[in-house]
């Protein structure tokens, strides 16, 4: 009854999120390549560009160094995955763009994380970038965490990682991966994953300080920071605003995009950056302060080094 009553109401949240989104159709197969892979993940020590690929650049080997870019080919999108449940109701409700990444090392299951699309592209997209040591190459939406942690974990010498992705929502998943792929890493002693850094600040207008401060003051107000130790670097991505009017209130607006860097939260020498947009709004008496307003789609996001 209790794992029914359970099933009922995730059944109950589904419905109710899709209800919302806009029908939209499934990609599809988007190139000879994704035929050629689907069900499949390939990799390239360089951005895979979405449907104009060049499989010569495809590699299966690489050092724990070396950047690590991968493209996932699914054979239909996230939504239409159906999750495995224990109950009769198996196969009824679908991941909303939630996936889980698991890594088999050797044979064993040693890496686990997450990733997040957006409600949106988990109903239409087919393929999507999953680069776990992204030097060069940008992941989308919520990449996976943790894999330099993984890599530095690994024994010096050479392993054989099957790299798997499972759509997920809650505690559910797919009974079966939607995409797979193999590659060989290879460890020197001592060898680190690539350091990677967040964009560089590049706003050229006035305030620059003031605008940091109300950014800072933002954030505070939402759940992404725990406190204001937790923001160790504001970088304005943006060059200057970008204004416009409110479709229904036509009251202006002024925004801006930040990548911000938080500190290590997991004791794994690591630091998280991700991308937000923040949003004024115009009054009789000037502006108001800055205040959160979404994340950053396709925008710099990723982890570096806290050193």
């Amino acid at each position: 009854m209790c794992n029914r009553l359970v099933v009922a109401l995730v059944l109950f949240a589904v419905t109710s999120t899709v209800g919302s989104v806009t029908a939209a159709q499934s990609q599809g197969i988007t190139s000879r390549v994704h035929r050629a892979h689907a069900g499949g993940i390939v990799f390239s020590g360089s951005e895979i560009p979405f449907r104009t690929e060049n499989a010569s650049a495809f590699a299966d080997a690489f050092a724990a160094s070396d950047s690590l870019c991968g493209r996932v080919y699914l054979e239909r999108p996230l939504r239409e995955s159906a999750l495995h449940l224990p109950t009769q109701d198996s196969g009824q409700i679908t991941s909303l763009g939630m996936f889980e990444v698991r890594a088999k090392v050797n044979g064993s299951q040693t890496f686990v994380s997450t990733g997040l699309l957006d409600i949106e592209a988990a109903a239409v997209w087919t393929t999507f970038r999953l680069n776990l040591n992204p030097v060069g190459c940008q992941a989308e939406g919520d990449y996976p965490k943790g894999w330099a942690k993984f890599v530095r974990s690994l024994a010096p010498g050479t392993h054989k990682i099957e790299i798997q992705v499972y759509g997920q929502l809650g505690a559910y998943y797919t009974a079966e991966p939607v995409a797979r792929g193999t590659i060989t890493l290879t460890r020197a002693p001592g060898e680190d994953p690539a350091s990677v850094s967040m964009p560089p600040d590049a706003w050229t207008g006035k305030g620059r300080a003031q605008i940091e401060k109300e950014i800072r003051a933002a954030l505070l107000k939402t759940d992404l920071a725990s406190g204001p130790d937790d923001i160790l670097r504001v970088s304005i991505t943006s060059t200057e605003w970008t204004e416009g009017r409110f479709a229904v209130t036509r009251e202006p607006y002024r925004k801006l995009t930040a990548t911000i860097l938080f500190a290590d939260s997991n004791a794994d020498e690591a630091c998280r950056y991700t991308s937000y947009n923040f949003l004024s709004k115009g009054k009789r008496s000037g502006w108001t302060p800055l205040g959160f307003d979404s994340f950053c789609v396709n925008c710099a996001d990723g982890e570096m080094s806290c050193k």
